[in-house]
């Protein structure tokens, strides 16, 4: 899952802060593993609100990331922290799908 976010640095009440400036490569959920689909941490696209994605964790709690909305850097830092996981349980599933492709393959024939 290469999910690529831009962002402008900026300065918000003295503290550190990112605008949200583009969000690439958010995979379709029709196209991901239903195992993926179904579980925790997981992230999907979302159309609302000029679209962003919702980042779920392992409890099934969620945080946003919209496009052009600012961000402190730390809750910009726990989403990235949130997608990281969500791309390593992906990786983890298509490893196992590709094991399974290898394995589960040819025709059979019934005669009942």
């Amino acid at each position: 899952m290469a999910i690529r976010i831009s962002t402008e640095k900026i300065v918000l009440r003295g503290q550190k802060a990112r605008k949200i400036t583009g969000i690439e490569g958010v995979i379709a959920s029709e196209k991901l593993p239903l195992e993926y689909t179904k579980g925790y941490p997981r992230v999907e696209w979302i159309s609302s609100w000029g679209g962003g994605i919702e980042i779920y964790d392992e409890d099934g709690d969620y945080m946003s990331l919209f496009l052009d909305e600012i961000y402190t850097e730390v809750q910009f830092q726990a989403r990235l922290e949130g997608i990281q996981k969500a791309g390593e349980r992906l990786h983890r599933i298509r490893q196992k799908e590709k094991e399974l492709k290898e394995t589960w393959k040819g025709e059979e024939t019934f005669i009942i």
